[in-house]
């Protein structure tokens, strides 16, 4: 009897095989996207570890703005959970490399000897204080090679000017080559960084550092023993984080106090000095008009020059006095504000002695996990849909096989086979379908998709090749979803029909609707040719036939609208900004401490470009309690000349917005992340580290992928105890040879365009396009299927239509406009369906301070029902030719 049963099913199966393909190859489909994108996502975490480990990456950084001592180091090993302290340097440089590249922010960084091991991959490690190496990123960017020569501009942080480059390496805390404001802050420019290089602990100036290191690393071997991406790690980590801030806080007081008393010290004896020289300065000042021969009542510099240019025939000797007068009143106000600076500086050690730093808030290594987040959000979003899909079309196929064999389930019920034995064929069909779909899946989701996830990422993080991975709890939780949910389905679908009586069934199939339509009484339905009324009425009669084919094409097309939607927003996100928010085209950055902003000005307004000045600065945010983030913070002046170069708008209302008097600006991701609502307080830190709490006004909308905050210019000064640095200049208008104007003026940083901030997110980009690839192929299996069973069943129908003189082009015609209205009806469900959902997987996509378009993309629809169509229109091509076959036996057959 077992084998009878068996090869039923296997007839069964070879009967309805395009169908029992269809439905196990979309199984395979969602399993392979789901479980690929995990386990590729799986892979690169277990990658990034064991990198972390073989490379001794520090556990914790901690630096402080008075430098970190010998005796801070000691007591820093006798905590628990701490093996290894280390000192180093960390400090940001210049240098130029190129005709048009400007000066470029490094950050310099002494090598160590226990952790955060370099990975050579080419040249050896700096030894001498004229050597150096440069991370691969720089190095393939710049053209830089071992052996070149590289002009490092510094303030005394180096004991050489003139560097060799002797290795091309990777650090472990830098892994990532697109994380964006990754490499560190500075205060010159724009606050950012581009690069690090590393150096031999012996090229730095410890006078410069007050004989101290600025950051102490920190090593805990115990730590080590927890996978890093795990709850367990977070928790010890912030655990060793929480001693050590502790230990900051006892050894503040005696450090702190012989920190002050020698700030005092100094501040005194500068005060002294700056008093004598203010008292030279007011007498030379006075003497002025004398010692310039001067008729005239001249109380400032301006004055006295005008008076030169116009009445002295040796105007240049005077000039150079003047120069060197003005300059000396501009040293003494820069001195006094350098002594007030340090005091409030001094009075913040009280706040917070030490910022002890956890491993995602080194260097990019945070960045590992937010592209990994999204490969997670990907795979359940896509698989959740091919699961509904799949489910519709297993539904479709057992019911439709469930109709045609009622008369044989009659029979069996007749000779006394029972519902459970009757059920147990088509529960096994089911399971048997489900099994090759997980079998295939598994395949599928390790040599292709994560094969493909995988050979993109590998030029996105720096870990070398990344080992495959399977997650086999995700695999079997996944397969056991997909099973489950087709026997229910196939249950639900076979439960009420095996229920009936063995007459009934003996009976065949019950004609889908036995009243007559409303539109049958229309005059202008009779007016038709009996041809079109009986297509009309052949699609409504089988009203679940219909429902199950267009609910299967708008699975499709939503699959379709939503890989074209993330696409498009992707690619499109950072355009939008600049066309309708950054009105600007390029931006000129200076040095604010050495450049003479008149001089820059008196330039753009010669050359015609119009421009506004502003401070555009990475600076680090956090919540009250949280962890330090970086933020592009912009203070503007006048508002009334800010909306010809920046927009600001409401998300939601698509208001205008103004800058507020008191608080800040927020764009929208940042604010969503931090649920801030109107009052809400974030903490800015500024360039003496000194922090402010600013409070939150309101949202603008920002696509670029960085934080940012609007400020005006008298609040931020007010708050944040400091002056605005406006060293960016938005420029409009043509800038060609503008550059080779500008280069060798003091000062001068760089002259960007905006191309640089288009969004570069190429991997994401990809694994998209495999979910699209795969979004196609289950297009064509459902829109195949389809018409394949709705040919079975209708085969009587159209041999019928054959003996009473239809032509073989005429049956076609019936079954393709059939399937034509049907497929155009499921489009726009797709549309409209692909379009909610849409909005719901770009919400997944958008993590840590990325922000993609959410509105629907018509264009991502236009483009999907295309496609769509088109595959429609091949699949009931290739379905219908089995017309041509039919013969008059199939009026006969079962």
């Amino acid at each position: 009897m077992k084998g009878t049963r068996k090869l039923y099913l296997l007839r069964t199966i070879k009967k309805n095989i395009v169908s029992f393909l269809a439905v196990a190859m979309m199984v395979a489909t969602g399993i392979s996207i789901y479980l690929g994108d995990h386990s590729a996502a799986k892979a690169i975490l277990e990658k990034a570890n064991t990198y972390f480990i073989e490379n001794k990456l520090q556990s914790l950084e901690i630096s402080s703005s008075y430098g970190i001592t010998i005796e801070d180091m000691k007591a820093m090993e006798k905590q628990k959970g701490v093996d290894v302290v280390e000192g180093g340097y960390s400090s940001v440089v210049f240098f130029e490399h190129g005709d048009d590249s400007g000066k470029i922010p490094v950050h310099a960084y002494s090598l160590l000897d226990s952790m955060n091991l370099p990975v050579v991959c080419e040249g050896s490690l700096p030894l001498a204080e004229n050597e150096l190496a440069v991370e691969e990123k720089m190095a393939k960017q710049r053209e830089i090679r071992v052996g070149d020569k590289i002009t490092i501009e510094h303030e005394g942080q180096l004991k050489a000017d003139e560097f060799v480059v002797t290795a091309i390496i990777n650090q472990p805390s830098y892994s990532c080559q697109k994380a964006m404001d990754s490499r560190g802050i500075n205060e010159v420019g724009l606050g950012t960084v581009q690069y690090y290089i590393s150096l031999n602990e012996v090229a730095f100036e410890p006078a410069f550092f007050n004989e101290t290191y600025t950051t102490a690393y920190v090593k805990s071997n115990s730590l080590d023993q927890y996978f890093y991406f795990s709850k367990e790690y977070q928790e010890r980590e912030q655990e060793l984080k929480e001693r050590l801030v502790a230990l900051g806080k006892e050894r503040q007081e005696g450090r702190l106090e012989e920190v002050q008393e020698e700030g005092s010290r100094q501040f005194q004896r500068a005060e002294e000095a700056l008093e004598e020289y203010e008292a030279l300065l007011t007498v030379a000042k006075e003497l002025l008009p004398n010692l310039l021969n001067m008729d005239a009542e001249i109380t400032n510099w301006k004055q006295a020059r005008e008076y030169l240019d116009t009445n002295h025939r040796f105007h240049s000797y005077y000039y150079r006095i003047l120069e060197e007068l003005e300059g000396a009143e501009e040293t003494l106000l820069q001195k006094k504000k350098e002594i007030e600076q340090g005091k409030i500086q001094l009075e913040q050690l009280k706040e917070e002695p030490w910022l002890v730093s956890i491993r995602n808030d080194i260097g990019d290594v945070r960045s590992i996990a937010i592209i990994v987040e999204t490969l997670y959000g990907l795979g359940y979003s896509m698989a959740l849909i091919f699961v509904l899909v799949s489910v519709i079309v297993c539904y479709s196929a057992i019911s439709r096989m469930i109709n045609e064999q009622r008369p044989f389930i009659g029979m069996q019920k007749a000779l006394g086979f029972s519902e459970k034995e009757i059920l147990h064929h088509y529960m096994s069909y089911s399971a048997l379908c489900g099994l090759l779909g997980v079998a295939e899946g598994w395949i599928a989701s390790i040599f292709t998709v994560q094969a493909l996830s995988l050979n993109i990422y590998k030029d996105v993080f720096l870990f070398g090749t990344i080992p495959y991975s399977f997650d086999q709890k995700q695999a079997i939780l996944i397969s056991m979803i997909f099973i489950l949910i087709f026997l229910f389905a196939s249950f639900f679908a076979c439960k009420k029909e095996i229920s009936l009586p063995a007459m009934e069934l003996l009976r065949g199939e019950i004609p889908q609707r036995e009243k007559s339509f409303w539109f049958e009484k229309l005059k202008g339905y009779h007016r038709l040719k009996l041809y079109h009324r009986t297509m009309i009425k052949n699609a409504l009669s089988d009203f679940p036939r219909m429902m199950t084919t267009i609910v299967g094409v708008a699975g499709c097309i939503l699959l379709l609208v939503i890989s074209f939607t993330m696409l498009i927003t992707m690619k499109e996100s950072s355009k939008v900004q600049f066309e309708r928010y950054f009105l600007y085209e390029n931006r000129l950055v200076v040095d604010g401490r050495k450049a003479s902003m008149e001089e820059y000005e008196t330039l753009l307004q010669k050359e015609g470009i119009s421009y506004l000045r502003i401070q555009d600065k990475l600076r680090l945010y956090r919540q009250e309690g949280g962890n330090w983030q970086t933020a592009h913070v912009v203070v503007v002046p006048q508002k009334e000349e800010l909306s010809e170069f920046i927009k600001l708008e409401d998300p939601y209302t698509r208001k205008p917005v103004e800058v507020p008097e008191e608080g800040m600006l927020v764009s929208l991701k940042c604010a969503e992340n931090h649920n801030l609502e109107k009052g809400n307080t974030l903490q800015l830190m500024a360039g003496d580290t000194s922090t402010s709490n600013i409070p939150f006004q309101g949202t603008i909308e920002h696509y670029l992928g960085y934080n940012l905050f609007v400020l005006s210019e008298t609040y931020y000064e007010q708050v944040m105890k400091e002056e605005a640095d406006r060293c960016v200049f938005l420029l409009k208008g043509n800038v060609e040879g503008l550059y080779e104007k500008v280069k060798d003026l003091e000062g001068f940083l760089s002259l960007q365009d905006n191309r640089e901030y288009e969004n570069t997110e190429d991997g994401l980009v990809m694994v998209v396009m495999i979910c699209f690839v795969f979004a196609a192929i289950m297009a064509v299996l459902v829109m195949l299927n389809q018409n394949v069973m709705y040919i079975n069943k209708k085969a009587k129908e159209l041999s019928v239509m054959r003996i009473n003189g239809f032509t073989i082009r005429e049956t076609e015609d019936f079954v393709s406009k059939d399937n034509l209205i049907l497929t155009f009806l499921g489009i726009i469900l797709g549309w409209i369906l692909g379009m909610g959902l849409g909005y719901i997987i770009t919400l997944v996509m958008e993590v840590a301070s990325t922000h993609y378009i959410r509105t629907p993309s018509l264009r991502a629809c236009l483009i999907a029902g295309g496609i769509g169509a088109v595959f429609a229109w091949l699949m009931n091509k290739i379905a219908i030719r089995r017309i041509g076959k039919l013969n008059l036996t199939d009026v006969n057959s079962n």
